[in-house]
This record gives C-alpha cells, structure tokens and sequence, in this order.
C-alpha cells in the first residue's frame, strides 16, 4: 500500500510529454515529502522499486497516450449526492479524488491509477472490480466540467496497460 501512495504522489508531479524529466528528482522529492520515519531504513529499496516502476510506465503505451494528451487536471477532488429513492443505498454525500481527467483528439478521458502487482490475463478481471468507481467518477466528471467524458480507462501502472472501463 505504501509502495501504491508514492507512486501515485510520483505521476502527480510528473510531466508528460518531456522525455528529459528526471525521474529519480521526482522520486526524491516524493520520499523528502511523505516517507515516514519507520520506513527510511528502506529508503534506497523503495526509491529503487518506485524507479523501476515508474521507468517501466514510461515506456508504455498507456503513457505515450498521455504524452499526446492534453492534460486538464490531476487529483481532482468531489463531492456529489450519492444514492437515490430508486437506489437501495442510502442517499447521502460521496467524496473522493480523481486522478487524472485528460483531452486526447478532442474527446475528454477520466482515468485511475492503479499500482496493483497483476499480471497482463488478471487486468480485464481486475478492471471489472472497478466499474462502480468508473461510474462515480464519470458522473463527477460530468457534474465538474459540464461535459460527457468519452470514457474511463485504469492504467495499471506497473505494466503500462490502460485498460477502458465499460459503463
């Protein structure tokens, strides 16, 4: 769990599209920030492990799509009504964080980070647990930038695999 955190503090800080970025700068500047005390006697293993993934990420495809888009925002945070008279869950309020909302040939995209350790024949399995997130977030999405969202898609970090989520 603590690998996923950094790793998503890493892609926030993260330009796409400048293939001169230093990574292990970003790294560095993720484990200054938020590694905790217990944990620096691992530093130079976690530093070494969220380099190897995100070195990785960066030679995929899901991340020369997103060197190719326009990104519009990142870790954007909500709150919406959640539940209906209809729903058999109980109306209230939703609150979460949307890490990344993008623009690729004109179309607007949600997207997920996902850290999970799963290999290439789990990813559509695995996708499918979250289709009532993609729901949520497409529907924020929706609310926030008064537009349809062509989709959301979780890219799985470790293996580069942006994978849609059908809603």
């Amino acid at each position: 769990m603590l690998l996923g955190l950094l790793v998503h503090s890493a892609l926030k800080m993260m330009s796409y599209g400048n293939e001169h970025q230093p990574i292990h700068n970003v790294i560095d500047r993720v484990l200054t920030r938020e590694l905790a005390t217990e944990f620096q006697s691992e530093r130079e293993a976690i530093r070494e492990e969220i380099g190897g993934i995100l070195s990785a990420f960066m030679k995929s495809g899901a991340y020369a799509e997103l060197c190719a888009a326009t990104i519009l925002a990142r870790e954007v945070p909500f709150v919406m009504p959640f539940g209906s008279q209809v729903s058999t869950l109980p109306r209230g309020l939703m609150e979460g964080r949307i890490d990344l909302v993008y623009r690729k040939d004109g179309r607007l995209w949600v997207a997920d980070y996902k850290s999970d350790r799963v290999t290439e024949s789990e990813i559509s399995t695995r996708a499918e647990t979250y289709r009532e997130q993609a729901r949520h977030y497409m529907q924020a999405v929706r609310l926030g930038f008064g537009e349809e969202p062509a989709g959301f898609k979780l890219i799985f970090v470790r293996s580069g695999i942006a994978v849609p989520v059908e809603i």
